[in-house]
């Protein structure tokens, strides 16, 4: 996976925000940046594609 240079900006949110929320444009890898920043710092990923979480929140 490339770096992505906003990496370092989500991470340092993570720490004083309890959600965090990434728009841009389609298919720039927004989902894996998020899913592997997930992943490594052990914390819930939540995509509104699924009707019922977006319903929820």
């Amino acid at each position: 996976m490339l770096k992505r240079t906003i990496e370092e900006s989500v991470i340092k949110a993570m720490k004083s925000k309890p959600v965090i929320l990434i728009t841009g444009a389609r298919q720039v890898g927004k989902s894996i940046l998020c899913s592997k920043i997930a992943k490594d710092y052990q914390y819930n990923y939540v995509t509104l594609d699924n009707l019922r979480e977006r319903e929820q929140l």
